[in-house]
């Protein structure tokens, strides 16, 4: 169940953070001491998640017609004059664990970073579309856990959660 396939190297310039497919070989980001949050907001770890991020967005292929999933998604949020993108977490979980866990550890801090490459994306196919949106939004679907909304406590603040319920005025 792999949905990222090929060989496609994503190559970006060194401003934007998204460099090379390949990445640093001497950079460990599971390797962090201290608290998540503040681990990736360092230069180092927020430029390999940049990276992991782009090609994850990049190289997912729909698994039944083999295109590019994510590019053809934010191809036509830009046609349509969209401000957001729905990512899946499952898809995320196949292809990068270390961001599907850490997104919903740090999801504030994760979505800025994801935020911020898929504008990047997004700018790479529609280069003036800043002057449409200003920023793009990376919407996250498909947690697989679901809390009751009753069982939320204070272990949640500040991390991901998937509840379901009635909204009701």
């Amino acid at each position: 169940n792999n949905h990222r396939q090929g060989g496609h190297t994503a190559s970006m310039s060194k401003e934007s953070g998204l460099t090379d497919a390949a990445g640093d070989p001497d950079f460990d980001i599971e390797n962090y001491r201290g608290p998540l949050r503040e681990w990736v907001l360092l230069d180092r770890p927020r430029r390999e998640l940049r990276r992991r991020f782009n090609l994850f967005l990049r190289e997912t292929k729909d698994r039944k017609s083999g295109w590019p999933l994510y590019m053809e998604s934010i191809r036509a949020m830009c046609s349509n004059n969209h401000q957001s993108i729905v990512v899946s977490y499952r898809h995320l979980s196949s292809a990068d664990p270390v961001l599907a866990v850490w997104v919903a550890d740090a999801p504030v801090e994760m979505l800025s970073i994801f935020d911020d490459v898929a504008k990047q994306v997004a700018l790479s196919l529609f280069p003036s579309y800043e002057r449409i949106h200003p920023d793009i939004y990376v919407r996250i679907a498909d947690l697989p856990i679901v809390d009751n909304l009753r069982d939320i406590r204070h272990i949640h603040l500040n991390c991901l959660v998937k509840v379901a319920g009635v909204v009701t005025r």
